[in-house]
């Protein structure tokens, strides 16, 4: 969907209702970002527009904020955010906003730029620069952003905007972690990591993650082909979780902190599970894939570890580099294989009752040597591991449990 269009569907809304934010910057830069992100400022009665376009267009209503008179318009490819005019005029709208690059508006009526801030001098000279100081007390998330601009835009950081971003850093442990989480997430994804070291060496994420490193290690794994699609997929909301995975590398130096600082950014339970199994098992695979050939049992063992998070396990290490890569995802992907995808002859109810035995430690114990036996080739079907079972308890001393 093309900006003019979607303007020309608007021509409905009050005079005067302005364009602002991102969408304009990016007109003005000559591009479009697809899908659309629209924030329109309308004179008065915001709510109420929105809610008669996404009647209108059938689209999805959500309030964002009541008091002040914001709302947000999903429908197909497009997104808008209404917000009644701030401060009494558009100058002192404008004024209230974060980086000059963002405080440029456009009347959609009839296409008049109003730039009061010198925001569009900014864009075109590819300057990120505040609109003032106390616009980053005040919404502290605004210095995550500020280094956002910067990646995403290709901008440069002004030397007093950084110096202010960077002053304001410590007031980001104000900001509740789901906001910082999804600012940060933009700076964890291309081409947003570009920027990431700049705002690391600047300190400003120091309430929420320790030092970060391992720069090329994150953009080998992000830009390494092929693809693993099983990472382009979120656990969570809408977000990849190659994104997360991209956190935990530049984390890995300080790992063992790593669960708490997700937990702290309200990453789901599922992303963190991942990032833990990696943490855990990425050693023992750079070991395997170091010592040449790899035993039944070893692959085994590693594919039961990780279950649906091999994936992402394959793309954090290939970028280590971890050899023989594909071969890992090949079985994975096949749901017929008797390593990655094994179903045990038996299960605990089994080794109880064919064992004569009650539930505990010894059942754990006695169905880990089935499987073992199983993965090593020695039993080939239910009946056999039955036997196999009856044999080893008859005889204990004769098989190896390890």
């Amino acid at each position: 969907m093309e900006l003019q269009q979607v303007l020309q569907r608007l021509q409905g809304l009050p005079r005067p209702t302005y364009l602002v934010g991102g969408a304009l910057r990016d007109q003005l830069l000559g591009r479009q970002k697809n899908p659309l992100d629209l924030d329109l400022v309308l004179p008065g009665e915001a709510l109420s527009w929105g809610s008669r376009l996404a009647r209108e267009w059938g689209g999805g209503f959500v309030v964002l904020d009541r008091e002040r008179q914001i709302a947000r318009v999903v429908v197909p490819d497009l997104t808008l955010d209404l917000a009644t005019l701030a401060g009494g005029s558009l100058e002192a709208d404008l004024r209230q906003r974060d980086f000059t690059c963002n405080a440029v508006a456009m009347e959609i009526h009839d296409g008049q730029i109003w730039d009061p801030l010198g925001g569009a001098a900014d864009i075109a000279a590819g300057v990120v620069r505040m609109v003032h100081p106390d616009n980053l007390t005040a919404d502290p998330l605004r210095v995550l952003r500020g280094y956002r601009h910067v990646a995403q835009l290709g901008f440069r950081l002004e030397p007093q905007t950084r110096e202010a971003m960077r002053a304001r850093g410590p007031l980001l442990g104000q900001v509740a972690g789901e906001r910082v989480r999804t600012e940060l997430l933009g700076l964890l994804a291309e081409p947003g990591l570009q920027a990431l070291p700049m705002a690391d060496a600047d300190g400003v994420l120091r309430c929420w993650l320790p030092p970060l490193g391992h720069w090329d290690w994150a953009r080998r794994a992000q830009s390494f082909e092929p693809r693993i699609p099983e990472v382009e997929v979120a656990l969570a909301d809408t977000r990849p979780v190659k994104w997360v995975l991209t956190l935990l590398i530049v984390l890995w130096e300080q790992r063992q902190q790593l669960d708490a600082c997700l937990g702290r950014l309200h990453f789901s339970r599922l992303e963190r599970q991942w990032c833990q199994k990696i943490v855990d098992h990425l050693p023992r695979l750079v070991e395997l894939t170091q010592q040449g050939a790899i035993s039944n049992w070893d692959r085994y063992s590693l594919f039961a570890a990780m279950g649906k998070a091999l994936p992402g396990l394959i793309w954090v290490a290939r970028a280590w580099p971890v050899e023989n890569w594909q071969v890992w995802l090949e079985q994975f992907r096949d749901p017929q294989h008797p390593l990655a995808h094994l179903v045990p002859w038996l299960n605990g109810q089994d080794v109880m009752h064919i064992a004569q035995i009650p539930a505990g430690p010894e059942v754990g114990r006695l169905l880990g040597a089935v499987i073992r036996a199983q993965v090593d080739g020695i039993i080939h079907s239910r009946a056999e591991a039955v036997q196999w079972l009856k044999n080893l308890k008859r005889h204990p001393g004769t098989q190896d449990l390890a």
